[in-house]
């Protein structure tokens, strides 16, 4: 079920229109819901293993909602990483970054390293790469390619030092993407999962009989026989 097509079922009911674009970002009713875990019918965020970090996180702001889409895999979650996001968002634990010199790429964040495109801005603005070159390096590190990255290192290392970073810091820099990077997703995709979310999760929190009725029809507005 998505949000275009529960927004053009709701134009059969005379007097609601609903327009997708004048959606507020910042709605406290749909947060409200996140919050309380009741995400039954919103897309990627009502599965049961997902509610109960929901629940924990506790979002408020549209960011949360991103970095729970990059959060909620078995991968982040047994390393710890997805508790100490949700302990630094609650403010629980220092949102510090392991490697204080590269802190200011992860302010969004709580200091952790979530974003693909996190990376790909150290590397134009550390090591003067240019874009799409950051873009090949990023996706070499994340996809953890053992051909491309001691190349793409050491391009690091000798761009950095040119632009004053001492060549040892330099390497620990590459040491860090390597601990890092292959936990990290693209946030422009996460982006748009979360924002798919909010929109079944707005239209849930004001119109709840309609979306409720839409959930629970054997008939998928989609064309795929769904549940919940």
């Amino acid at each position: 079920m998505t949000s275009d097509a529960v927004i053009r079922s709701l134009r059969d009911n005379p007097g609601i229109i609903v327009d997708p674009a004048a959606i507020p970002p910042d709605d406290p009713a749909t947060f409200r819901l996140f919050c309380l875990g009741e995400t039954a019918g919103v897309r990627r965020f009502d599965h049961d293993d997902a509610l109960v970090y929901l629940r924990r996180l506790a979002p408020d702001r549209f960011a949360h909602l991103v970095a729970f889409q990059a959060l909620n895999r078995m991968s982040t979650i047994t390393t710890g990483l997805m508790a100490r996001y949700i302990e630094r968002r609650h403010g629980r634990e220092r949102s510090v970054c392991e490697m204080p010199a590269l802190a200011r790429f992860f302010t969004g964040s709580y200091g952790l390293p979530l974003y693909r495109e996190q990376l790909q801005a150290i590397a134009r603005d550390v090591a003067g790469f240019e874009p799409d070159d950051a873009a090949t390096l990023a996706s070499a590190f994340c996809r953890f390619d053992e051909g491309s990255m001691p190349v793409l290192a050491a391009r690091f290392v000798e761009g950095a030092s040119n632009l004053g970073v001492e060549p040892r810091e330099a390497a620990g820099m590459t040491a860090f993407f390597m601990r890092n990077a292959p936990f990290m997703l693209p946030e422009s995709q996460m982006s748009v999962f979360a924002a798919e979310g909010y929109r079944l999760a707005w239209l849930k929190a004001h119109y709840r009989t309609e979306f409720e009725a839409m959930r629970l029809d054997s008939r998928n507005v989609d064309g795929v026989p769904g549940g919940p």
